[in-house]
């Protein structure tokens, strides 16, 4: 009596473990279609849904994923960019490396097309110009010749403006869902003017600023730097299920505008980047700003107007007279010409916008299932060029991580997603953190001045023909116009990084325990 008894008793506890086993794997890994709200519809995020929607296609029939994209601005194919703040981006070769990643995949199965639809929305730039005063111009980088220019070379920047390459992106994303039969249930699926307001990671809930809410199986940000959603992976949940993330935000110093100038200033090369800095002396510092020229399509330019500090200089000030700001600019860049007269008025009527620096420890929550990307999870400020580009990778390797975690079972199948975001995290919270450290760049006081030294004469020897070849690369040649990784970047520089970061605060990766 008694060993039946023990008997009955271990197939109980037997059958309450595979059943409760079976239930944990449900919660974490639920069965397709899997639900994916992704929070922002900027290029990462658009181009994330690419990445579920190929995935799908390659593995099942049927949709594995029914994808929601939200975002709290309007549709951008039917903006007036004029205007918006809207700002141009620069895509090098990392950018297009990773839209092209989704190009070339399995032909039967994905979209051919999607660079080639980007590409015709911007303006392809090999030249780099800065100008210091009104007399000084160095041209800090050139078109390579054809006769050193080779298959691996890399390709010129495309300059485009951000709501282009979002329209682009958007309309890419409907031939793909168009080639589904007509039978099968919508995969995709995109509200505008719907902003994420807070998310209860232990129901996995989204709750939107429109008072709706929404379950969800997987949730990304890719947001930006003001996440909802990173704010909320740094809390802790009363289940204590979720785990915690250490995210940091600093605010850099300065401000600036965007003016949207046509035509292209007449002076200046219309193919170039110009960085402009003022140095006139007859002007107090407080109304000094500098301004950087991104050309767009059209010939038109985009111009980034900044400053220290954060008060704004008087010429800028929202309601000032448009003939003193124009006036301003003339002063301090008569190589700029005059402003015209819309491009002033979209100066004068936008708030200042502020930088700022973000870098986690983790990008995921297992039991939240969530997961950061882009600017939501590395931000940078936009001062070494890479915040699209790394964000576009960073959605590369989330695509080869669902590659890497999907299993096929009886024909079907079947995606390990807290898989998916360990792996994640794992391999890009290194990047971000790396490319927070090349932020730092150069150190402060005269070991600053002699790294700079160091890079310009490196930029002068890698064009001699012949011997080039046996310098290193300077630092922002690799960033800009190679694919080694971030953390390569660091490491050949360490010396100068460890100068530049001793007095940083160290985050590292740490995994879920």
């Amino acid at each position: 009596k008694v060993v039946i008894q023990l008997s009955l008793l271990a197939l109980f506890c037997r059958c309450s473990l595979v059943q409760s086993t079976r239930t944990l794997k449900q919660t974490l890994t639920p069965s397709p279609p899997y639900k994916v709200l992704i929070a922002g519809a900027g290029p990462a995020g658009l181009l994330t849904a690419h990445a579920f929607l190929q995935h799908s296609r390659k593995h099942s029939p049927k949709p594995l994923y029914h994808i929601h994209i939200i975002d709290a601005k309007g549709d951008p194919r039917n903006s007036d960019s004029a205007s918006s703040r809207s700002y141009s981006l620069g895509l090098n070769i990392r950018g297009q490396n990773a839209i092209n990643y989704f190009d070339l995949d399995d032909e039967k199965k994905s979209l051919r097309g999607i660079w080639n639809t980007i590409k015709k929305e911007g303006v392809e730039s090999d030249s780099f110009y800065l100008h210091i005063g009104q007399k000084l111009k160095l041209q800090i980088r050139k078109p390579i010749p054809k006769s050193q220019s080779s298959a691996t070379s890399p390709p010129p920047t495309l300059l485009i403006p951000r709501y282009r390459l979002c329209a682009a992106l958007l309309d890419t994303l409907d031939a793909a869902t168009s080639i589904s039969p007509s039978n099968e249930s919508p995969s995709l699926e995109i509200s505008f003017n719907t902003s994420l307001a807070s998310v209860d990671l232990e129901s996995r809930t989204a709750y939107f600023a429109n008072d709706a809410s929404e379950k969800y199986d997987l949730i990304i940000g890719s947001d930006g730097v003001n996440s909802p959603l990173r704010k909320q992976m740094t809390l802790p949940t009363a289940e204590g299920g979720h785990q915690p993330i250490v995210a940091e935000e600093i605010l850099l110093p300065g401000q600036f505008k965007v003016m949207q100038q046509s035509p292209h200033p007449v002076a200046l090369e219309s193919d170039a980047v110009h960085a402009m800095e003022s140095t006139d002396s007859t002007t107090n510092s407080s109304d000094r700003f500098n301004m950087f020229l991104i050309p767009a399509p059209g010939n038109s330019t985009c111009a980034i107007l900044s400053w220290k500090g954060t008060d704004t200089p008087p010429a800028l000030a929202e309601g000032s007279d448009p003939a003193v700001a124009n006036s301003a600019i003339e002063k301090l860049f008569p190589q700029f010409g005059t402003s015209s007269p819309a491009a002033l008025q979209q100066l004068l009527s936008q708030r200042p916008s502020e930088v700022r620096t973000v870098r986690c420890n983790r990008y995921h929550s297992s039991a939240g299932g969530a997961l950061l990307l882009g600017d939501a999870a590395h931000s940078t400020g936009g001062a070494l060029g890479q915040g699209a580009n790394s964000a576009l990778q960073d959605v590369v390797q989330l695509a080869r991580c669902l590659e890497k975690c999907t299993l096929e079972r009886s024909g079907e199948a079947e995606v390990d997603m807290p898989a998916v975001l360990k792996e994640f995290s794992s391999t890009q919270v290194a990047e971000g953190l790396a490319l927070f450290q090349l932020l730092q760049l150069p150190p402060k006081g005269p070991s600053g001045l002699f790294y700079q030294f160091v890079q310009l004469l490196l930029g002068a020897l890698i064009n001699i023909p012949g011997v080039g070849r046996f310098f290193p690369k300077p630092t922002q040649i690799m960033l800009s116009q190679s694919l080694t990784s971030f953390s390569e970047i660091v490491h050949k520089n360490q010396f100068w990084i460890n100068m530049a970061t001793k007095n940083i605060r160290v985050i590292h990766y740490e995994p879920e325990q």
